[in-house]
């Protein structure tokens, strides 16, 4: 007797929630980087997160005080352009360097470190 392969089809919607809830390590651990962005805005004078908010705004990034809170509690990764305005707003010592490599493991925060950004 011959037998036939049966083919089944994957549920795409399994499949998408068996992928989200895989934990890959992060690049940069959102816990250190929120710690560094409040010290900066306390730094920079800005007691209230919605003040700091206001004047990222003002740079071209909406965010909302509670969005900077999330980020300062870790939970919530900023995006590239959160992150260019608060060093623009916040103008912490060593620029992005301020809120990158605290938040890396040390092997590549020395390699983010040296990495050469010019042209």
């Amino acid at each position: 007797m011959m037998q036939t392969a049966v083919r089944t089809r994957e549920d795409p919607v399994a499949a998408a929630r068996d992928m989200s809830n895989r934990r890959r390590p992060l690049l940069v651990d959102p816990v250190e980087l929120g710690k560094k962005v409040r010290g900066a805005r306390h730094g920079a004078g800005y007691d209230k997160a919605e003040d700091c908010a206001a004047d990222l705004a003002a740079v071209g990034v909406e965010m909302q005080g509670y969005t900077l809170r999330a980020i300062e509690r870790g939970d919530q990764l900023p995006s590239l352009e959160q992150i260019a305005a608060l060093v623009i707003v916040l103008n912490p010592p060593a620029g992005i360097h301020y809120f990158m490599t605290p938040a890396m493991p040390p092997e590549l925060a020395q390699r983010f470190g040296h990495a050469n950004c010019g042209g």
